[in-house]
């Protein structure tokens, strides 16, 4: 699921990474569109 983030995260994200985000699940657009997540804190967990 994509992820708009409007501050730049205190980590370094790559491909792959497995994160946990805090935010809310919207629409990209209004009316139709894939849903993603509308994000205010992002940070990476250990894989297992």
């Amino acid at each position: 699921m994509s992820v708009k983030m409007f501050t730049t995260p205190k980590e370094d994200i790559k491909k792959d990474d497995v994160v946990e985000v805090l935010g809310q699940v919207i629409k990209r657009y209004v009316v139709v569109g894939d849903p993603v997540i509308n994000a205010v804190l992002i940070r990476k967990k250990d894989k297992k």
